[in-house]
């Protein structure tokens, strides 16, 4: 996600309201942005609007192009949704440029229009973690980019404390840069934690600062009042002209430090991380969860799936049944294909649409997506 513009590709936040008085635009938890000062609306045109009602656009502070391209410019690519089994998801999104930036050779001379970095980014919600990965990320305009992992605040008087360990087995404590294998945030003022597992990313810039910021930075009409947080702000940072680069960790809600040191030898894996396909699994949960973003057919870990999907299945045991879900994220398929390898399984229950078929080496899903707007189909198989 970009900061700037109002877009529809959003990606979840652990801040609260307070927090975004006094956390950067810039620097809010799953923002990947090029470093560069963008102008709100007020400033660049004097008025919460454009205003250019003589231009075959028609624009006015109501007018059909207003929304188009100021107040809510949508993001061109169409990949952006997930699967749900249970309680578990896997989200997905591709970041692209919005409208604006696509038909800036319609817009008026004088309006201003912003281009996003790049990246195709996924999270998988577990029992214990939040998985995140993220592929491509970087700027084709050759600028400097910034990936905030997380971004969490406190009041100044709280008891914050930083602590980790570098991949090479050494401690770390407070802020910096470095090769982290994990860190941990604690506030024991308010009795929270979470700790941050770096599976395969570039080093982490880790900033904890006291920030003020007046409430009229979110919005005009606010009261000139400054608010004053400590910010933790955990980053990736990319140089001007970089190529692009994968990331993949992990948000583990009051965790300690042992169990974060143990993940390298834990149940969790990566099984992909690219552009086209971005996929993990849980043995301890007997669970493989894929996005897959391209057209064709994509194959992982005994899963083969048909173009851009969702997918997550879960089999408790070597002979317990297996339950499937499937989306599409681009709300405009009309079929969505799974093959899963290995011995034939037949259906046992399903949602509508759903059709089971035995191959050469496993079993065909087909699920009718057509006007689905993205739900899940879920069947469960037994062999």
């Amino acid at each position: 996600m970009s900061p700037g513009r109002t877009s529809r590709r959003r990606t979840a936040s652990t801040t609260s309201p307070r927090s975004r008085r006094t956390a950067s635009p810039y620097g809010l938890a799953g923002v990947t942005a090029p470093v560069e000062q963008r102008r709100t609306v007020p400033d660049l045109y004097g008025k919460p609007y454009y205003d250019n009602p003589g231009h075959p656009l028609n624009f006015t502070s109501s007018s059909e192009s207003q929304n188009t391209y100021v107040y809510f410019p949508r993001g061109t690519d169409q990949r952006s949704g997930g699967a749900v089994l249970g309680a578990y998801a896997a989200v997905g999104m591709v970041q692209s440029g919005d409208v604006a930036d696509r038909d800036r050779h319609l817009l008026p001379h004088d309006f201003m229009v912003y281009r996003n970095a790049t990246a195709t980014k996924s999270w998988f919600l577990l029992d214990e973690e939040i998985v995140v990965l993220a592929a491509g990320v970087g700027d084709p305009a050759g600028r400097a980019v910034t990936t905030t992992l997380d971004a969490r605040t406190a009041s100044p008087g709280d008891q914050v404390s930083l602590t980790g360990m570098l991949r090479g087995g050494r401690p770390w404590t407070g802020a910096g840069t470095g090769d982290l294998h994990w860190l941990r945030y604690a506030n024991t003022t308010q009795r929270t934690a979470v700790g941050y597992v770096f599976l395969d990313t570039p080093q982490v810039r880790v900033a904890l600062d006291e920030v003020t910021r007046s409430r009229r930075v979110v919005r005009t009409s606010n009261p000139d009042i400054a608010v004053t947080r400590t910010v933790l702000g955990v980053t990736v940072d990319q140089a001007p002209g970089a190529e692009p680069v994968c990331m993949a960790y992990a948000l583990v809600p009051n965790a300690g430090g042992t169990q974060l040191a143990s993940y390298p030898n834990g149940p969790l894996q990566v099984l992909a991380n690219t552009p086209h396909l971005q996929a993990v699994s849980h043995t301890g949960l007997g669970l493989r969860a894929a996005n897959t973003f391209t057209p064709g057919w994509h194959e992982v870990a005994g899963l083969r799936m048909d173009g851009p999907a969702s997918v997550i299945m879960q089999r408790r045991g070597h002979r317990g049944p297996t339950t499937v879900a499937v989306s599409d994220p681009t709300m405009g398929r009309d079929r969505a294909s799974v093959l899963i390898r290995g011995r034939s399984l037949r259906k046992v229950s399903s949602d509508d649409g759903v059709r089971v078929s035995p191959v050469h080496g496993g079993t065909r899903v087909d699920v009718d997506t057509r006007h689905a707007y993205g739900r899940s189909f879920m069947v469960t198989l037994q062999g």
